[in-house]
C-alpha cells in the first residue's frame, strides 16, 4: 500500500478536495454512476494514508448521506467509506481495538438479523478510536469548516427536493404538518427527518461558534457560516433546534462578552439585537409556527405514550431488561423509541447500556488535549444530551460524528483571562 505519512491539514489541499466532492454529489444526482468520483476520491486519499483529510471529508459528506448512493434503494456510499476507512486504520495498526473489543463482542452476540448496522457501529468506534488519538486543535478548524460547509451545501440542495423529480425519488414524503392554521413544510435539508436534521444542524452551529469564540475561526469567516446554518435549522420548525440553539447561543454570547476586549460595546450590541429583533420576530411566520408547536397539548409529539410502551416492553421480562433485544432488533408497532436512552436500554439491555456507556467513557477520556476544563467545554454535551431524550440515534452513522464534536468541545481552550484583542 502506498503511504505518505500522516499530512498536516491546508486550505491549499483541502479546499479543492471539498469543491470536488460537491461537484461529484451535484452532478451525481442527475448520474447516481458520477457519486462514484466522490467515493473513489475518499479511497484514494485513504490508500495515500492522508486519514485526517479523509476526516474532513466524512464530515463534509455526512449530510449527504440520503442520495450518496448508486441509486434511491442502494445502501449509501457513506457507509461503504467508512467501512473501509476503519479497515485501513486497523491495517495501517493507527488503533488499539481492544479498547472497543469487549462491546463489538457483545453487539455481535446479540445481533439479530442486522449484521451491515454492526459493521456500521464497530466502524465508527475504530474511527471515533483514531479520531480521538490524533486529531489535534489545530485541525479543528478545518473539520468544524468542512462541516459547515457540507451541511450548508447539502440544505441548498435539499430546497429543491419537493420538486425536482431526481431528488424526489429519494423521499417518501416530505414532512409536511399542519400548523396554525397552515400546512407546513418543515424543512430537512437531505435528512429524512427535519428533528435528525436539527441535530446536525444544532452541532455544526455549536462547533463553529465556539471556534469563534476562541479566536481559531476569524469571525468573517465563521459568522457568514452560522447565520445559513440558523437559518436552515429554523425553518425545520423543530422544537428541539429551537431549545438547543437558545442554550447554544446564550452560552456563546456570554463568553463572546465576557472575553472581549470591549465587553461592554458587545454587551450593548447584543442588547441592541435583542430589543429590535425580538419584536420584529414576533411579526413573522416562524415565530407563530413555533409558538403554536410549543404550545400544543401534548408537547412530547406523541413520544410519551411511545416511551411507556417501550418500558413496558423492557420490563416484561428479566432478560429482557438485562441483556435486551438485540441490534436490529423489531421495532414495537414498527415505531421506534424516540429516546436514545430508552432504545439502547431495549437493544442492549442494563448491561450492554452500562458497557456502551463505560467503552465510550473511557475512549473520550484516553486522549486530553486539556489539562483543565471550565463548564464551558460541557455545554455541547449538555445540549446534546437533551436533544437525544427525544431522537433515537444510538445505530445511525451520525451517532460517532456526534461523539467527535463532543470529544473536540471537550478540548477547546477557552481563555481564563479576558482577550488582549477585540472579536468584534
Amino acid at each position: 500500500m502506498l503511504t505518505f505519512g500522516e499530512k498536516q491539514l491546508s486550505w491549499k489541499v483541502l479546499l479543492p478536495q471539498l469543491l470536488i466532492l460537491a461537484l461529484s454529489l451535484i452532478i451525481g444526482v442527475r448520474d447516481h454512476r458520477l457519486m462514484l468520483i466522490a467515493f473513489a476520491f475518499s479511497l484514494v486519499n485513504m490508500v495515500m494514508g492522508r486519514n485526517l483529510y479523509v476526516i474532513c471529508q466524512l464530515f463534509f459528506l455526512l449530510p449527504f448521506t440520503v442520495i450518496y448512493k448508486s441509486g434511491p434503494t442502494t445502501s449509501s456510499y457513506f457507509a461503504y467509506t467508512i467501512i473501509l476507512f476503519s479497515a485501513f486504520l486497523v491495517f495501517q495498526s493507527k488503533v488499539n481495538v481492544g479498547k472497543i473489543a469487549l462491546i463489538a463482542i457483545y453487539l455481535l452476540v446479540g445481533l439479530t438479523n442486522k449484521f451491515d448496522i454492526w459493521l456500521k457501529m464497530i466502524s465508527g468506534m475504530i474511527i471515533l478510536l483514531y479520531f480521538v488519538k490524533n486529531v489535534s486543535r489545530d485541525s479543528f478548524k478545518y473539520i468544524a469548516i468542512s462541516f459547515a460547509v457540507g451541511v450548508i451545501i447539502s440544505s441548498i440542495i435539499g430546497l429543491d427536493k419537493m420538486s425536482s423529480p431526481l431528488l424526489s425519488e429519494y423521499y417518501k414524503s416530505f414532512n409536511n404538518e399542519y400548523i396554525a392554521g397552515d400546512v407546513v413544510y418543515r424543512f430537512s435539508g437531505l435528512y429524512y427527518d427535519p428533528n435528525y436534521y436539527s441535530i446536525t444542524v444544532a452541532c455544526s452551529i455549536f462547533f463553529i461558534t465556539s471556534l469563534i469564540v476562541v479566536k481559531d475561526i476569524k469571525a468573517i469567516v465563521g459568522i457568514p457560516l452560522v447565520i445559513a446554518l440558523t437559518y436552515f435549522g429554523t425553518i425545520s420548525y423543530s422544537r428541539l433546534f429551537l431549545v438547543a440553539i437558545i442554550l447554544i447561543y446564550a452560552s456563546q454570547t456570554w463568553d463572546l462578552i465576557w472575553y472581549s476586549r470591549y465587553r461592554l460595546l458587545v454587551f450593548l450590541f447584543v442588547l441592541v439585537l435583542l430589543i429590535v429583533g425580538i419584536p420584529l420576530l414576533r411579526n413573522t411566520m416562524y415565530y407563530g409556527y413555533y409558538n403554536e408547536r410549543l404550545n400544543t397539548e401534548d408537547i412530547s409529539g406523541g413520544r410519551l405514550s411511545i416511551w411507556k410502551m417501550y418500558m413496558e416492553q423492557i420490563f416484561s421480562s428479566a432478560s429482557l431488561f438485562l441483556f435486551g433485544v438485540g441490534v436490529g432488533g423489531k421495532l414495537l408497532n414498527h415505531v421506534g423509541a424516540h429516546n436514545t436512552f430508552i432504545e439502547a436500554l431495549y437493544d442492549l439491555g442494563l448491561f450492554g447500556f452500562i458497557l456502551y456507556v463505560i467503552t465510550f467513557f473511557k475512549v473520550l477520556k484516553s486522549n486530553s488535549l486539556l489539562y483543565r476544563r471550565s463548564y464551558k467545554n460541557y455545554t455541547f454535551l449538555f445540549v446534546f444530551l437533551i436533544m437525544i431524550t427525544t431522537l433515537g440515534v444510538l445505530t445511525m452513522n451520525d451517532m460517532m460524528f456526534y461523539l467527535m464534536v463532543i470529544w473536540c468541545s471537550f478540548n477547546i481552550e477557552y481563555p481564563k483571562v479576558r482577550l488582549s484583542k477585540s472579536i468584534v
